[in-house]
C-alpha cells in the first residue's frame, strides 16, 4: 500500500481505498468465455498494475458483474446536475424590464432549505441600488398570466381582437381565447409555454405593468392571419400597482383577477376547529398537544377566527388585496372592532 493510500484516524493507521479499487480485489471473477462450469469462476487479486487469478471461488457470478458493470458505464454517461421542469420560475426570462429600462433576471434565495425564485434588475447583480427592483416569481408570474387572459377575453368578446370578424367567429373566437388562454391551468407546461410565447415585453411602471404581445405568436396560437391581429390588442395596460417596501417590491390589487392564498385560507379554517374545541372544553394547552405543537402559535392564529366578516369572505373567495398576507394579520394584531379590522387591513 503506497503512502497516498495510508491515512490517521483518532490517531490510528488506517488503509484507504477506492470503491472500484475495492470491488476489483474482492469481487472481480474471471471465466473462460468457452467454459460454463460454474465452479471455475475465481476472482482476481491486483497489485499495483496488474491483476493475478485468486485461489477462491467468486463471491458473484459472471453474468451479475456483467450487468452491474454496463449500469454504472451508463449512468456515469448521464448528465449530472438537477433539472428544473420545464414550468419553473424563469419563463418571464429576456422579457421583463424595470422603470429604468434594465433587464429583470431570474434569481432565488433559499430560506429553510426552500427556493423562492424572484425577477430582480439586472445591476443588482453587481452593485447595490436602492432603485432596483426585486419581485416575487411566484405573485408575478400568475399575475402575467392573468392580466393576458383577462385583456385578451376582454378584447375578444367587445370585437376588439382582430379585425373583419364575421358571424361565425363572434362566438368562436372568445371560446378559442378562454380555452387556450387558462391562467387557472398555467401550472402545466403546455399551457404556461403559450403564454411565455405570446408575450414579447413587459415593462414595470410605478403605477401599471404594460405588456406588449407577439402578433406572430398569438396569430398563430388563435389560428388567423397576423395582419387581422387588431394594433390596439397586443398591448395591456393594467391597473396593478407595484409599490417598493424596502428591498422587495410588492404587488399590490388592482382589477387583476386575484388568486386565492391556500395557506391563508387554511389557518383561517384551523382557526375555525380550534374556536370549536374551545368551546367543547378543551384548553388551548390540549389542543397544542393535539396539533404536535406549541401554545404560542395557536394563541396567536385562533384570533383569525374573529376577523370580521367581510374579511373572512374575501379570503375564502381569494379576492383579497394581494398584500393581504398570514404574516401581515398575525403582525397587526386586529382588535374586536370588525370596521377598525377593515380599516387596518386595508378592506
Amino acid at each position: 500500500m503506497s503512502a497516498a493510500g495510508r491515512g490517521k484516524f483518532g490517531g490510528a493507521r488506517h488503509f484507504v481505498a477506492t470503491a472500484g479499487r475495492l470491488a476489483s480485489e474482492t469481487v472481480q471473477p474471471r471465466r473462460d468465455p468457452q467454459d460454463t462450469d460454474q465452479s471455475d469462476l475465481r476472482r482476481k487479486i491486483r497489485h499495483k498494475d496488474k491483476t493475478y487469478d485468486g485461489r477462491h471461488d467468486a463471491i458473484i457470478n459472471w453474468e451479475t458483474w456483467q450487468s452491474v458493470q454496463s449500469k454504472l458505464t451508463a449512468n456515469s454517461q448521464k448528465r449530472r446536475g438537477h433539472q428544473l421542469p420545464s414550468n419553473s420560475a424563469g419563463w418571464l426570462t429576456s422579457k421583463l424590464f424595470d422603470p429604468t429600462g434594465d433587464l429583470m433576471t431570474p434569481t432565488h434565495a433559499s430560506k429553510s432549505g426552500a427556493k423562492i425564485h424572484y425577477y430582480i434588475s439586472n445591476r443588482l447583480i453587481k452593485v447595490k441600488d436602492p432603485t432596483g427592483w426585486r419581485l416575487p416569481a411566484k405573485t408575478l408570474e400568475p399575475l402575467i398570466c392573468s392580466i393576458i387572459a383577462k385583456h385578451l377575453s376582454d378584447c375578444a368578446k367587445n370585437a376588439r381582437l382582430i379585425d373583419a370578424i364575421d358571424v361565425h367567429e363572434v362566438e368562436m373566437i372568445p371560446d378559442r381565447v378562454a380555452k387556450t388562454f387558462d391562467y387557472e391551468d398555467a401550472a402545466q407546461p403546455a399551457v404556461l409555454k403559450r403564454f411565455a410565447d405570446v408575450l414579447k415585453r413587459g415593462a414595470c411602471a410605478e403605477d401599471q405593468p404594460i405588456l406588449t404581445l407577439d402578433r406572430a405568436m398569438l396569430a398563430s396560437t388563435l389560428n388567423v392571419e397576423p395582419t387581422r391581429i387588431r394594433n390596439d390588442a397586443l398591448r395591456s395596460c393594467s391597473s396593478l400597482t407595484l409599490r417598493k417596501r424596502g428591498v422587495e417590491t410588492k404587488i399590490i390589487a388592482g382589477d387583476y383577477a386575484t388568486m386565492p392564498d391556500r395557506k391563508l385560507q387554511m389557518a383561517l379554517a384551523k382557526a375555525h376547529v380550534w374556536v370549536s374545541k374551545l368551546k367543547q372544553g378543551r384548553t388551548i394547552s390540549q389542543i397544542a398537544q393535539d396539533e404536535n405543537g406549541s401554545e404560542g402559535p395557536i394563541r396567536k392564529r385562533i384570533r383569525l377566527a374573529f376577523l370580521s366578516p367581510e374579511i373572512q369572505k374575501v379570503i375564502l373567495t381569494g379576492a383579497q388585496p394581494q398584500d393581504l398576507t398570514l404574516a401581515r394579520i398575525l403582525r397587526s394584531k386586529p382588535t374586536a372592532n370588525w370596521g377598525e379590522q377593515e380599516t387596518l387591513l386595508g378592506l
